[in-house]
C-alpha cells in the first residue's frame, strides 16, 4: 500500500542529465524543469517538494500560471491528521507528522518527518517545520515562517524568553548552540514565539 500511486510519479525538477531517478528499487523517468509542466494542455497533479519557504512560492507562482496544473495535500504514511483539519492546496504532511483537531494550514505548508501541531494552531501559506518540531495549542506561525530542527513553540514562558506566541510573517526561528539560545531572524514582523528545546 505504501507504494500506491507511484507508477504515476514522475520527477520534473531533477539536476541530472539523466532520464531518469532510482528510489529505493523503483526507477523514476525524468521528464524535464518546469517549461514541461508549464507546456501541459491536460490536468495534472503536481507537488512542490522544497523546504525554502520563498522559494516554494516562486516555483508556486510560475506554475500555477498553467490552469492544467493542480496542486494536492500530501499526507504520507505514518501522519495522523484530525479530520477536522483544514488544508490550503499543495500542502505536504511527511512521515510520522502529528496535526490534531482545528488545526488550519495556508497554501503550499510543508511539515518535515515527526512534525507536531497541537489543537487550534494556525500556520500561514509557504510554513516549513522541520523535523521534529512541536507546536503545543493555539501556536500561529506567519506565512513564510522556517521552523527550524526541533524547536519546540508554546504559549507558555520557556528558558528563551524572548517571544511569546505568535511568529510574524516571513520568520526564521530555531534553537542557536547553546541549550538556552534562541535565535529569530528575517522576521518582517515582531516575532513573538517562545521556543526552546530539549537534549536528551
Amino acid at each position: 500500500m505504501a507504494d500506491a500511486g507511484l507508477a504515476d510519479f514522475r520527477i520534473c525538477r531533477y539536476n541530472s542529465t539523466g532520464t531518469s531517478v532510482t528510489i529505493g528499487n523503483r526507477t523514476i523517468p525524468y521528464l524535464g524543469n518546469d517549461d514541461f509542466l508549464l507546456q501541459q494542455t491536460r490536468d495534472i497533479n503536481v507537488a512542490i517538494a522544497v523546504g525554502d519557504p520563498a522559494l516554494r512560492q516562486k516555483i508556486a507562482h510560475k506554475l500555477q500560471k498553467n490552469p492544467y496544473i493542480h496542486f494536492p495535500n500530501i499526507i504520507l504514511h505514518g501522519a495522523e491528521v484530525c479530520s477536522d483539519v483544514k488544508l490550503g492546496q499543495g500542502c505536504i504532511i511527511s512521515m510520522d507528522a502529528r496535526v490534531s483537531t482545528n488545526v488550519r494550514m495556508g497554501d503550499f505548508v510543508f511539515l518535515n518527518i515527526g512534525a507536531m501541531v497541537c489543537h487550534d494552531g494556525r500556520l500561514g501559506d509557504y510554513v516549513t517545520l522541520a523535523p521534529d518540531v512541536k507546536l503545543a495549542g493555539a501556536v500561529h506561525i506567519g506565512s513564510h515562517g522556517d521552523i527550524g530542527l526541533g524547536t519546540k513553540g508554546d504559549s507558555g514562558n520557556y528558558d528563551c524568553g524572548s517571544c511569546a506566541y505568535r511568529c510574524g510573517s516571513r520568520c526564521c526561528a530555531g534553537c542557536g548552540g547553546s541549550r538556552y539560545g534562541c535565535w529569530c531572524t528575517g522576521a518582517k514582523d515582531k516575532i513573538n514565539i517562545d521556543f526552546s528545546m530539549s537534549y536528551g
